[in-house]
C-alpha cells in the first residue's frame, strides 16, 4: 500500500481525562477554543463526566475519543458481582497500572471482566451522543498484551480502528519496557488494520508540560521527521477543589496556559505542522515507510518483558495508519477524514497522576450501568 504525501505532517495535541471532573473538562474546551487542543479522550467512571459530557455538543471540531478505564480512583460502570477481577473486596478498581499489571500477568484478571467493563464505557459514550474517532487507556494500561487484544476486540465490534501508541525515550526499566510493549502492540496493529500515530510524546513528560517543556517536547517530535504525530497533555483550571482526591502532582493550570500560549502556537508554525485529530489520520499507509520490519522484531526482542508497563505517552518514531473510522451517536461506523488536518495526542502518564498512582477514595459513588446488548 501507498500513503499520497500530504503537504504538511499531520500533529494530533489531545488532552487526557475529559470528565474527570468539570473543571478538567471546561479547561479541555478552552483550551480547544483559544488554544492547540483538537482533541480529547473522555473517562466515563470520573464524577465530572455526568455533567460535562453533554458540553462537547457545542464543540463539533473537538475530535474525542474513549479513554478506558480499568484502574484509578473511580469505581467501575458494572457492579464487583459482573466484574469480580476488577474489584478488590471493597468493589473498587485497583488505583494503578502497579497492582493490576502483575495480577495480569499471573493471569488474576478475567479478559472478560475487562470486556464487559470497557464494552459498559463505550455504550455509555455512544447513548451521550459521543462520536468515538479513537481508543486509549487510563494509565495506558492497553499496552499490556491482554488488555491490548480485548481493546482491540471491542473497537472493532464498534467500529473504532484508531488508537494511541504510548512512547518513551526513558533510559529506566520502564521506559525499556514500554519500548518493547509499544512495538509489540504496533506488530499486532499492522496486522489488524489499525490506524496510529507514527510518533508520540507526553508520556515522559506527562504533567509537566509547561511552555518551555511543550516547546522542546514539540522540538522532539518535529526531529523525528514522522508525517503523523500526536502530543499528549493533561490541562485543568489553576483552581479545582473537585481534584483534591486525584494526587497526581500534576501541573494542570501550567498545561492550561502552554496550550493557550503565542509561543507554543509559533513552535507549531515553525515546525510546519497541520493540526488536526485522529480521525485525520490516513486509512493507509506503507508499511515499508516505517521502522524496517527486521528493527521492530529486534525491538521487540531486545529484553524480557517487565511486569511494569507505564501509563502515559511519550515521544519516539513508528509509522502507521490504515482503515480509521468514527461511531455515531447512533452506532453506526462512518467513514472517517483522510484529508488535510488538524491535531496531536495527549494521553496517561505512567507518574502518580492522571494516569498515575492517587490515593483511593471511597466516596464517589455511582448508579450500577447495564450495558446494551451488541
Amino acid at each position: 500500500m501507498t500513503i499520497t504525501p500530504r503537504d504538511q505532517p499531520l500533529l494530533i495535541v489531545n488532552a487526557d481525562d475529559y470528565g474527570l471532573t468539570e473543571g478538567v473538562s471546561r479547561a479541555i474546551l478552552q483550551a480547544h477554543t483559544e488554544g492547540i487542543i483538537t482533541s480529547t479522550s473522555v473517562l466515563t467512571l470520573a464524577p465530572g463526566f455526568d455533567r460535562s459530557v453533554g458540553w462537547l455538543a457545542d464543540h463539533p471540531s473537538l475530535g474525542t475519543g474513549a479513554h478506558l478505564a480499568a484502574v484509578g480512583e473511580d469505581p467501575p460502570l458494572l457492579t464487583a458481582r459482573e466484574v469480580p477481577t476488577l474489584v478488590d473486596r471493597r468493589g473498587r478498581m485497583h488505583y494503578s497500572w502497579r497492582q493490576f499489571l502483575p495480577l495480569a500477568a499471573a493471569r488474576r484478571i478475567d479478559p472478560d471482566d475487562l470486556r464487559r467493563e470497557f464494552s459498559a464505557q463505550l455504550d455509555l459514550l455512544v447513548s451521550a451522543g459521543v462520536t468515538i474517532d479513537h481508543l486509549d487507556t487510563h494509565q495506558n494500561i492497553h499496552l499490556w498484551p491482554m488488555v491490548r487484544d480485548v481493546v482491540l476486540d471491542v473497537g472493532e465490534a464498534r467500529g473504532v480502528k484508531v488508537i494511541r501508541v504510548t512512547r518513551s525515550t526513558a533510559a529506566s526499566v520502564v521506559g525499556q519496557t514500554v519500548r518493547r510493549l509499544a512495538a509489540h502492540l504496533e506488530a499486532r496493529l499492522d496486522e489488524r488494520g489499525w490506524a496510529y500515530a507514527e510518533a508520540s510524546t507526553g508520556l515522559d513528560e506527562a504533567g509537566n508540560l509547561d511552555t518551555p517543556a511543550m516547546v522542546r517536547a514539540l522540538d522532539r517530535l518535529a526531529g523525528t521527521g514522522a508525517a503523523t504525530a500526536e502530543l499528549a497533555s493533561h490541562p485543568g483550571e489553576h483552581t479545582d477543589p473537585v481534584r483534591h482526591r486525584y494526587e497526581w502532582d500534576y501541573l494542570w493550570g501550567g498545561e492550561l496556559d502552554a496550550l493557550c500560549s503565542a509561543e507554543v502556537r509559533s513552535a507549531i508554525d515553525r515546525q510546519g505542522w497541520q493540526l488536526g485529530t485522529f480521525a485525520d489520520l490516513p486509512a493507509s499507509a506503507d508499511l515499508a515507510g516505517v521502522a524496517d520490519n527486521a528493527e521492530r522484531t529486534q525491538a521487540m526482542g531486545a529484553g524480557s518483558m517487565a511486569g511494569e508497563a507505564n501509563h502515559g505517552d511519550a515521544e519516539s518514531s513508528t509509522t502507521r495508519t490504515t482503515n480509521s473510522s468514527r461511531v455515531t451517536a447512533a452506532g453506526a461506523p462512518t467513514a472517517a477524514k483522510t484529508t488535510g488536518t488538524a491535531g496531536l495526542d495527549g494521553g496517561g502518564n505512567p507518574k502518580a497522576g492522571c494516569d498515575g498512582p492517587a490515593k483511593p477514595d471511597s466516596s464517589n459513588g455511582r448508579a450500577t450501568f447495564t450495558p446494551k446488548s451488541a
